[in-house]
């Protein structure tokens, strides 16, 4: 009986061991995107073709300077990756990898109510963290930048053919904005400013979507659908 038990504490003390490594592999991909007057999430994930990118939010391209963004991961390291490519058919933008750090893996599918957990740089925070649920697919219109003049909207249109031009009523009158328009999924999960572009992750610690937009009730997520096709290539 009492090898049993022992026996049944190693087991506990190796799952408990495996837990807190499995919580540092994923927290530990929580990356900055900053520039001087923005800041985005962004996360390191395993391509299919087995080399590590950074993966964020198309919406975050501002923050890109000459094809490079600063990157600052969770241990206060700043570096310069270069911008590679960006989804136009949904709001999706890579990055080169950083050095060193094993990317997160992609599941292969998702169900509706699943739980999930974020974890983001939302707030300015090193790692902002929330969890919920799957709420089922919506199509959404994105506030991206305020439509000012005929280059503005030049700018949104060449983002891609999900971009549009639309108007809303404000306290100081109707103002033109820059949307885009996507079909994404919902979560209950607490999406903050700050975690565009941030990883939604299963229990098991494997990506099922990036942080994108925000309202009053919910969080918004880019489709795990969107995130395969768009890595297919690399």
């Amino acid at each position: 009986m009492r090898k049993f038990i022992l026996g049944l504490f190693a087991v506990l003390v190796v799952i408990h061991i495996a837990s807190i490594n499995s919580e540092s592999y994923i927290r530990d991909r929580a990356l900055q995107l900053r520039s001087e007057h923005e800041l985005c999430s962004a996360e390191q994930v395993r391509a299919p073709s087995g080399v590590d990118y950074i993966l964020t939010a198309g919406h975050c391209r501002d923050i890109a300077n000459n094809g490079y963004m600063t990157v600052i991961d969770s241990h206060g390291n700043k570096v310069q990756r270069r911008v590679i490519a960006e989804d136009k058919k949904s709001d999706l933008l890579l990055l080169e990898g950083m050095p060193g750090l094993k990317g997160l893996s992609i599941a292969n599918s998702i169900k509706d109510t699943q739980h999930v957990r974020t974890f983001t740089s939302g707030g300015a925070r090193p790692t902002h963290e929330s969890e919920g649920e799957l709420m089922g697919k919506e199509h959404i219109n994105m506030r991206l930048d305020v439509i000012t003049n005929d280059d503005d909207k030049a700018k949104c249109e060449s983002f891609g053919p999900k971009n549009q031009v639309l108007q809303a009523d404000t306290l100081f009158g109707p103002v033109n904005y820059c949307a885009l328009s996507v079909d994404e999924v919902s979560t209950t999960a607490k999406i903050i400013p700050g975690s565009s572009g941030g990883m939604i992750v299963n229990d098991s610690g494997d990506l099922v979507g990036v942080a994108s937009a925000t309202d009053e009730n919910f969080g918004f997520i880019v489709q795990l659908s969107d995130i395969h096709a768009f890595l297919a290539g690399y």
